[in-house]
């Protein structure tokens, strides 16, 4: 099962081309999308950029000074719930990644393992919880197993993390200039207080890569990263719109003028041709 939390903003902004990128790789895996404040019209849609997909409808109330924090910490809703109610292998994976190989070598993973993530071993950036864990797991990228101890462990999350949230405690924190929310912090924290139960597989790069490359399995434009060439040619791809991948790829308007001409002379060549295979 793949996992991810999103509002409706986000979903149209980045979260399209998660869902398409997932059902390009990894089409036997389902994907269970988590979805706020979005109208329910849109199922229609998503059923066509995902043929596998189970979507979950929530409400949020709007507040913007902690609506970031807050669809940070949201996925620790959706993760607790798939993991008891279907009992498989699980990954989340944040809406502004691109899946860019299949998942196998990552679910294989979570055979032998209870938690894999991303660790940076030697940050020290401090979070909403004043401990200097904040950085040390990238929670873009989440594999858990629904083992004994992977179980409590993802309800451990969960219930930490709602308790906080209804309790009006900070969620969010900058140090030295990076951002970070309480779940990610959380995360860490309690992989320590159950580190000597759970089986942990610390991820390389190549399943949570900001740098885009090209052998990596997952993308995630974590970010001023996505504004990249590479990945926004990545997500033009799936839009089909050669047009929006000019404006994005930044190039120069002449850049852009010979693209064009060269497209339309082809459509000529292209309509000659066929006229002359209908004589």
């Amino acid at each position: 099962m793949i996992v991810t939390a999103v509002d409706y903003t986000y979903l149209r902004r980045e979260g399209t081309y998660l869902i398409k990128s997932c059902w390009k790789h990894a089409p036997e895996q389902r994907f269970y999308l988590y979805l706020v404040n979005a109208p329910k019209e849109i199922d229609a849609e998503l059923n066509q950029w995902h043929g596998n997909i189970i979507v979950e409808h929530r409400e949020y109330p709007v507040s913007p000074e902690t609506w970031k924090g807050v669809m940070c910490c949201a996925r620790t809703i959706p993760l607790q719930h798939v993991l008891h109610k279907y009992r498989e292998p699980t990954i989340y994976l944040d809406s502004d990644v691109i899946v860019k190989r299949p998942l196998t070598q990552l679910f294989s993973l979570l055979e032998q393992h209870d938690l894999a993530v991303l660790l940076r071993e030697q940050s020290r950036i401090v979070g909403p919880l004043g401990t200097e864990h904040a950085y040390k797991f990238n929670s873009g990228v989440i594999g858990i197993k629904p083992s004994p101890y992977g179980l409590e462990f993802v309800q451990r999350y969960c219930d930490f993390i709602q308790t906080k949230i209804k309790a009006g405690a900070a969620i969010d924190h900058t140090d030295q200039g990076v951002y970070t929310a309480l779940d990610q912090e959380y995360l860490y924290v309690l992989y320590q207080e159950m580190s000597d139960r759970i089986k942990f597989q610390a991820l390389s790069e190549t399943f949570n890569d900001s740098e885009f490359k090209p052998g990596s399995v997952v993308w995630h434009g974590k970010g001023n990263t996505r504004s990249q060439y590479v990945y926004k040619r990545e997500k033009a791809d799936y839009d089909a719109n050669y047009s929006k991948y000019i404006f994005y790829s930044g190039v120069s308007h002449a850049q852009a003028t010979l693209e064009r001409g060269k497209r339309k002379l082809k459509s000529i060549i292209l309509r000659k041709n066929s006229t002359k295979a209908a004589i």
